[in-house]
């Protein structure tokens, strides 16, 4: 086999067999055939730095002990270097020039760009911050913001950016108003959650079983999005509110089917005691302690895309119904709204708890749909 000069910076020299024998030893090779009686050539080359400033040095290493980047052997400083540093400015004010924005952030400053200096000062960092009680300030920066216990938006935010704080505050006459959790409790209200509607509140006056689909774990009537996510999440099935002519009003099991368009119905997670015996998307659920709502019976987790979810007979038994909790139940007919997460309508029949009994169910019929 024909060997070959491999030469090192150091103008050192090997005989080896092959190019990558070379490479693994660190030199560079001379190709097939030469040998070290030649001599090496020289490995000089351009030495760029972050400031954009050059050196012709005797090799890599030689670039690398003085924290530059070399070009390669053979290059010269008229190929001109790029400036990789600039300023990096402070909350308080202060700037130091720093080599790239990674370090600059390492440093918790903010970085102005590459070919930056601290000449021309640094800007505001003054931004919106917000409270937990909807009350907003501009502050000098985030470590201001902090300091009084905020949370800041951002630099160059203002306060007509905060998110809202309020939702619905429902009182024992029914009545509801929009307030923060603080302020509802000094009311003695009950807050139901940042974004709940007052419809909320209402749901118990409404009307027998009202079934709705939310994006809300929050309000049963959040029954419509703009835009889907194209993602996976959560959706919520709702007991909303149910309203028997008597005693006890609650429901004890249902059955009912989820049809969905568009989106695609994952998973079904009962939720807050109820149980399902059926499938994902059709549902034989049983409950204890006679639930009238409003309260979660499950979780959809669903693949978000443009599209509805509406209810419909069970296809496993036909059965679109709610059970009530007697000792000799009867089935009811259900009040629905389903979801929309492009904006329209959603798909609904009734709106509140209009009594509407099915045809005559055997006990064993329904004792079997919770048992």
């Amino acid at each position: 086999m024909t060997t070959g000069a491999c030469c090192f910076e150091d103008g050192s020299c090997v005989e080896v067999d092959t190019a990558a024998d070379c490479a693994a030893l660190g030199g560079l090779f001379q190709g097939k055939g030469t040998d070290c009686s030649g001599g090496c050539p020289s490995f000089a080359g351009a030495c760029c730095f972050a400031d954009g400033s050059c050196v012709l040095v005797d090799g890599p290493s030689d670039c690398e002990a003085q924290g530059g980047d070399f070009l390669g052997v053979g290059t010269d400083c008229s190929v001109g270097c790029p400036v990789l540093e600039g300023a990096c400015c402070f909350e308080d004010g202060t700037c130091v020039i720093t080599d790239s924005a990674s370090e600059c952030a390492s440093l918790g400053g903010v970085f102005q760009g590459k070919g930056t200096d601290c000449s021309s000062g640094c800007p505001s960092f003054a931004g919106a911050c917000c409270f937990g009680d909807g009350t907003c300030v501009i502050a000098d920066g985030p470590s201001d913001c902090a300091a009084q216990g905020g949370n800041f938006l951002g630099v160059g935010t203002n306060c007509t950016e905060c998110p809202s704080v309020v939702g619905a505050c429902c009182f024992s006459d029914g009545s509801c108003q929009q307030t923060d959790a603080s302020t509802c409790a000094a009311l003695g209200g009950q807050f139901h959650g940042v974004g709940s509607s007052c419809n909320f509140c209402n749901v118990q006056g409404l009307a027998a079983a009202t079934w709705t689909i939310s994006a809300s774990p929050q309000d049963p009537f959040a029954n419509v999005v703009s835009q889907p996510t194209f993602g996976v999440v959560e959706r919520y099935l709702w007991l909303a509110c149910c309203q028997f002519p008597f005693q006890p009003e609650g429901i004890a099991a249902a059955e009912l089917g989820i049809s969905s368009t568009g989106t695609i119905h994952l998973a079904t997670t009962p939720q807050n005691g109820f149980l399902n015996a059926g499938t994902t998307a059709d549902l034989l659920l049983a409950v204890g302690g006679c639930p009238c709502g409003p309260v979660v019976a499950a979780t959809l987790l669903v693949l978000d895309q443009p599209g509805a979810m509406c209810f419909a007979p069970s296809s496993v038994s036909g059965v679109k119904a709610a059970v009530d909790c007697r000792a000799n139940p009867e089935a009811w007919a259900m009040h629905w709204t389903g979801f929309n997460n492009t904006g329209g309508q959603p798909c609904e029949k009734g709106f509140g708890c209009t009594l509407t009994s099915l045809e005559q169910m055997s006990w064993g019929r329904i004792k079997g749909m919770y048992r």
